[in-house]
């Protein structure tokens, strides 16, 4: 049968089956071009997303160091003013601080990092009760005595990363 085809339509015939299987070809580098830009943008944009929460939960704990500090220097000075303006921003910080703990968390796949996020809402949940007491003495001017009611040391973020297994 081929022996009866020209050369002029098998070599039409060729160069047609080339360009279908080059169109073929092309629509799934196309396809695959644009799933890999889907994935890398979600990837990305998790990520970025990940950093800036935990930036903000780093951030907050230390304004709430400062704010915490400020209510001590307030209380000695006497300042019932200074000693609200810092509660207050203690406060600020100890609410972003559960909000972006409450966003990161369905972010996070590793179980590492989830108990990571988990030990932070529990010392941060362990330090309010101290610094309420805190700012209760402050308020009432009673001065600052130590007290074992009185929590020495804030909040400590770990340097832990969380390791990716290769491949």
């Amino acid at each position: 049968m081929l022996s009866k085809l020209t050369i002029k339509r098998k070599l039409f015939a060729s160069a047609a089956a080339m360009l279908v299987l080059t169109c073929i070809l092309g629509y799934y580098g196309l396809s695959s071009n644009s799933m890999f830009r889907e994935q890398f943008d979600t990837a990305v944009d998790k990520t970025v997303r990940k950093i800036d929460l935990a930036d903000a939960i780093a951030l907050a704990n230390s304004d709430m160091i400062s704010a915490q500090r400020g209510t001590v220097l307030g209380a000695l000075a006497r300042d019932p003013k200074e000693v609200e303006t810092n509660e207050q921003a203690f406060r600020q910080g100890s609410e972003l601080i559960q909000k972006s703990l409450s966003e990161i968390r369905p972010l996070l796949t590793k179980e590492e990092a989830k108990a990571l996020t988990t030990d932070l809402e529990k010392q941060l949940a362990d330090w309010q009760p101290h610094h309420e007491d805190l700012a209760r003495n402050a308020r009432a001017g009673a001065g600052l005595r130590p007290t074992a009611s009185v929590r020495t040391s804030p909040v400590r973020f770990t340097n832990k990363s969380v390791s990716t297994p290769s491949d």
